[in-house]
């Protein structure tokens, strides 16, 4: 390995944390929880067929900023003004961390568009599990660094400097963009439409199930309308 000083601040990135209000809202905005826009049926888990619960919608033109490149193809045409990503997860035990795979059965991750905010949302199942809703009302910028499990995936030596900034770093918390907490325990996705590697669009930890150190992580396909969510299970450094 290579012992590089203060490695993980040569490698800092910028990240977003999402400022939230618990109150109700529109169907539409960007959302952890209560009420999602959804204009086909709620979604069932494949393993148990139980309803979903409904984690976390992101509406893409309120976005503080994106991945480069991504949303630049024809594809995302209706996206990039109307676009929501949508996660849902399964509530029951044997389902709800089906880690690192995003294609299990047990989540659902969508991204699709809506054209109206009033337009009339699917009906929650009556027996589907909720959680309180939080609005996203802003977004805080903030200098973020790789953790310790990172900088040993990327064959670098983490110094005394390096564990210090990490203690006082936004590892495991909801964000977007930044440094991943730790990518070890979950095999990045490919686009299922084109194979394309995706690429790491959001951090969740907002976790009304589950285990305490359950983390998820978004993708998106830089080509394609494309969605993905895998658990990794995570410790804080």
């Amino acid at each position: 390995m290579v012992d590089t000083p203060r490695a993980s601040i040569e490698l800092e990135r910028f990240a977003w944390l999402p400022v939230l209000e618990e109150r109700e809202d529109s169907p539409s905005v960007s959302k952890f929880h209560g009420t999602p826009f959804l204009s086909s049926p709620w979604p069932v888990c494949q393993s148990c067929a139980e309803p979903m619960l409904f984690l976390l919608q992101l509406k893409i033109s309120e976005l503080p900023v994106v991945p480069p490149g991504w949303l630049s193809a024809p594809e995302f045409e209706l996206h990039r003004e109307h676009g929501l990503i949508q996660i849902f997860n399964c509530v029951e035990p044997e389902c709800a961390l089906k880690t690192g795979d995003p294609y299990c059965g047990a989540n659902y991750t969508a991204l699709s568009y809506t054209w109206s905010t009033s337009y009339q949302t699917a009906a929650r199942p009556g027996h589907a599990a909720i959680a309180p809703e939080r609005v996203v009302v802003g977004w805080t910028k903030c200098t973020d660094r790789p953790s310790k499990e990172t900088l040993l995936e990327l064959d670098l030596e983490p110094s005394t400097d390096d564990l210090q900034v990490i203690s006082q770093s936004h590892l495991r918390v909801n964000k977007l963009l930044g440094w991943p907490t730790s990518l070890a325990c979950v095999d990045q996705p490919c686009c299922h439409l084109c194979g394309t590697k995706m690429t790491f669009l959001f951090q969740l930890t907002d976790l009304p199930v589950g285990e305490n150190d359950a983390v998820g992580f978004l993708f998106v396909c830089p080509d394609h309308p494309n969605a993905a969510f895998a658990w990794g299970t995570t410790q804080r450094v």
